[in-house]
C-alpha cells in the first residue's frame, strides 16, 4: 500500500504541475500548446588565469560554441520548471499527500494496478534520459487515453471528501501561471584554443606550452534549454546548460596525449527574469582573469 500511496501522490502532484483537472482555470495564451521554435545560443569564454600560489602557472582559455535547440511550447503549468517550489506549494503538496494516503486505503485493487503501471512508465521514461517535464506530459497523455482509469480517478475523494476538497483548494490557491518551452536535444559546434604553461623554478628556462585545441561537432539528445514565462508577471527565465565535448590535449611531462572533456562555459545558468515573452537576449559574467557571455536568438516555427 505504501507503493500505491507514493504512486497516487506522484500522479496527483503531476496533475498539480501540468494544470489538469484539479488546477485552476488559466487565461487563454497567445502561444498555442505544441507551437515550435528554435533557440540559437552562442557561448564565448575568454580568460587568462595566473595561479596565485608559489608556482605562477598560466592558463589561457579561448572557447566559442554555437548550438541550435528546437523548442516546443507546453500547456499552461501551475508550478515552475526552473525555480524550486514555493513554501505555499510545498505545504499544498504535503496536504495532498495526506489526502492521497486516505484514498489509497479505499480504492479498488485494479485502480492501484493502473496507477502503478503509470508510475512504472514514468520511471522508465526518466531512465531513458528524457526530461521530467517531457515524461510528465507523456504520462498525462497516457492517463487521458485510458477512459476507465480516468473514471476511477474521478471517483476518488469519497474516503475523505472534505479533506480531498481542502487539499485541492490548497493546490489551487498555491498555483501560479507559467508557459513553458521544452527542449530535447541540440546541434552545433564548439571550438577551443586553450593552453597551459607551468611555472617550475626548479627547471631551467621556460616550460613548454601545453595546448588543447580543435573544433568538434555537438549533437546531443540531452535537454540543454528550458524556458518559461510567468504570465501573471509577464517575465521570462532561461535555464541553459552549456554543451560539453572532448578535445585533444598535448602530451606533457611524461603524460601521454589524451582527450579531455570541456564545457563551453564554466557552469549552468538560470538567466532572468527579463520583461516580456521569450525573445533574444544577452548575458555576461566576469570571473577570475576574464569573462564569458551567452547570446541567444529565438525564431518561431522552425
Amino acid at each position: 500500500m505504501k507503493s500505491a500511496h507514493r504512486t497516487l501522490l506522484s500522479l496527483l502532484s503531476l496533475t498539480l504541475v501540468f494544470g489538469l483537472s484539479i488546477a485552476p482555470a488559466l487565461s487563454a495564451q497567445q502561444v498555442l500548446e505544441g507551437e515550435n521554435g528554435t533557440l540559437t545560443i552562442t557561448f564565448r569564454y575568454q580568460a587568462e588565469i595566473i595561479a596565485t600560489k608559489e608556482f605562477k602557472d598560466r592558463t589561457s582559455i579561448d572557447q566559442t560554441a554555437t548550438i541550435s535547440c528546437p523548442l516546443t511550447a507546453g500547456g499552461p503549468m501551475t508550478t515552475s520548471s526552473i525555480l524550486p517550489q514555493t513554501e505555499k506549494q510545498e505545504q499544498a503538496i504535503a496536504q495532498l499527500g495526506a489526502a492521497a494516503k486516505k484514498e489509497v486505503e479505499a480504492i479498488e485493487p485494479e485502480t492501484v494496478s493502473g496507477l502503478e503501471s503509470l508510475d512504472k512508465q514514468m520511471k522508465d521514461c526518466k531512465s531513458s534520459g528524457k526530461s521530467e517535464q517531457i515524461c510528465g506530459m507523456e504520462i498525462m497523455a497516457a492517463m487521458q487515453s485510458d477512459p476507465e482509469l480516468l473514471v476511477q480517478m474521478g471517483e476518488m475523494g469519497g474516503a475523505d471528501a472534505q479533506g480531498m476538497a481542502e487539499a485541492k483548494q490548497a493546490v489551487s490557491d498555491a498555483a501560479e501561471n507559467y508557459l513553458p518551452w521544452y527542449n530535447e536535444g541540440c546541434v552545433g559546434t564548439m571550438t577551443v584554443n586553450n593552453s597551459f604553461q607551468a611555472d617550475d623554478p626548479t627547471i631551467p628556462g621556460p616550460e613548454p606550452v601545453l595546448r588543447t585545441t580543435g573544433t568538434r561537432k555537438i549533437e546531443t539528445q540531452e535537454t540543454l534549454v528550458t524556458v518559461e514565462t510567468e504570465l501573471n508577471r509577464n517575465e521570462t527565465r532561461y535555464m541553459i546548460i552549456p554543451p560539453q565535448e572532448k578535445f585533444h590535449r598535448d602530451a606533457y611531462a611524461g603524460e601521454q596525449e589524451r582527450d579531455e572533456m570541456l564545457a563551453a562555459i564554466p557552469a549552468p545558468l538560470i538567466i532572468g527574469p527579463y520583461p516580456g515573452p521569450i525573445q533574444a537576449g544577452r548575458y555576461t559574467q566576469n570571473l577570475n582573469g576574464g569573462s564569458y557571455s551567452v547570446d541567444w536568438e529565438f525564431a518561431r516555427g522552425k
